[in-house]
């Protein structure tokens, strides 16, 4: 049968109730720790980041009940190195016998509250609750988008604004903010019709919109701009609006409904929306952008590169053509960086021909254009050993092989060190 494990792994003998396998390796191995750890992978256990467990817990979620009696005569189950107890472990694998063994020894389920709501358990909803009425199980129903216990929690006076404890001081989070982390549309709906819901909370850190645009969850993005009076313009600490997010992750759809608010500021600090876009190749994005009134073409990085910069580096072609097609940018093809360089040179020093050859297909780069190291194109496409560059180059009317740089050294020399 496959596990997923090795055959002769610890993991491989619990997770299939290999009890005497277990017995006979606990046997043979006089050093053998019953509270080791073994490895859960996340793909198997959605409710569990992936973590080291123990070997009761790993046997706890997976209902292998043989071996979790076995291991239960010598293991301490209140060891854990994470924050969660083992009953989180038998909750969220579903084995009734083996929660009912914590239930008999009287175990505390401390934290397992959220466990219940992440894995929608709602036969033991009543019972945990009884036991361990943790109020930051709010936050997990909304992340898992269970309604139910989102409910029963709001009409049990549950704060829909409380922010969830935290040791880092730069992440305030409610549960609005565990709804777009995940993309939970339905939970952001609930919360968003609550008439206490404050949408802006973490501003000058992150917000909920923050959180949904750069992950590209615009279903909870449309329903935060529709449904709340999410400030749109609202600033993280590291100055940034929720447009220059979804514009660096190139979430198109995003983006266009941010472009739709009035009043959405389009540039902000370096790098603006228009720069992430285009400095990570999304064309697409880029183009939106660029459609609308306001953006400014101008703006320059901290290495004075232009928008027609950004793109050569890119390396992404279309992005190239699609900027040369708006006049003004067109007209930064002969600007040059704090190196000298052209947007032409940029590309040219980059291993994607495709991208040369989209400038030299539109026209107006200068190919003797000299950086501060008196290097040209063509000495660039050589330097990098690409063929197809500098045969693109070579093809240019006008273009002068006889260039030496700074050093004195022609660009066929360059050539001899990767073809000869």
């Amino acid at each position: 049968m496959e596990v997923g494990y090795p055959s002769n792994s610890l993991e491989s003998m619990i997770k299939t109730d290999d009890v005497k396998a277990l017995q006979d390796h606990a046997q043979n191995d006089r050093n053998f720790d019953y509270n080791q750890e073994v490895k859960l992978h996340s793909y198997e256990c959605s409710a569990i980041p992936e973590s080291k467990v123990t070997l009761v817990q790993f046997a706890a979620y997976y209902g292998s009940m043989k071996c979790f009696r076995f291991l239960m005569k010598s293991a301490d189950i209140s060891y854990s190195k994470s924050d969660l107890t083992s009953e989180c472990f038998a909750i969220a694998g579903g084995n009734p016998e083996v929660i009912d063994s914590f239930v008999r020894r009287r175990c505390g389920f401390q934290g397992a509250l959220k466990t219940v709501v992440a894995c929608h358990r709602f036969d033991l909803f009543d019972q945990i609750y009884a036991k361990n009425k943790d109020k930051t199980a709010f936050h997990a129903a909304a992340a898992a988008s269970n309604i139910p216990a989102m409910l029963f929690f709001i009409e049990h006076g549950s704060d829909v604004n409380q922010v969830a404890p935290n040791d880092n001081e730069d992440i305030i989070e409610t549960p609005l903010h565990f709804a777009a982390k995940f993309g939970r549309s339905d939970a952001t709906k609930l919360l968003l019709s609550h008439k206490k819901i404050d949408a802006n909370i973490g501003d000058g850190l992150r917000t909920p919109l923050h959180i949904a645009a750069a992950k590209g969850f615009s279903d909870v993005v449309d329903l935060l701009l529709t449904m709340s009076k999410a400030d749109v313009n609202s600033l993280t600490g590291a100055n940034r609006t929720a447009l220059q997010d979804a514009a660096h992750f190139g979430h198109l759809r995003c983006v266009q409904s941010l472009l739709a608010v009035n009043g959405i500021d389009l540039n902000g600090d370096v790098p603006t929306p228009i720069q992430e876009a285009v400095q990570n190749g999304f064309s697409q994005v880029a183009m939106a952008i660029l459609e609308v009134p306001g953006v400014d073409l101008k703006v320059i990085d901290d290495d004075e590169n232009t928008l027609l910069h950004l793109a050569a580096s890119s390396g992404n072609a279309e992005i190239v053509e699609d900027l040369l097609s708006n006049k003004a940018i067109k007209r930064q093809l002969s600007a040059v960086n704090r190196y000298h360089q052209t947007p032409f040179a940029l590309a040219a020093e980059k291993p994607l021909s495709d991208c040369v050859s989209a400038f030299i297909r539109c026209g107006g780069s200068d190919p003797n254009a000299r950086d501060n190291g008196g290097n040209t194109p063509l000495h660039l496409a050589a330097k990098l050993g690409s063929w197809k560059s500098i045969k693109f180059i070579l093809e240019i009317p006008g273009i002068d092989i006889n260039d030496q740089n700074n050093e004195g050294v022609y660009f066929f020399t360059f050539i001899k060190h990767h073809f000869i």
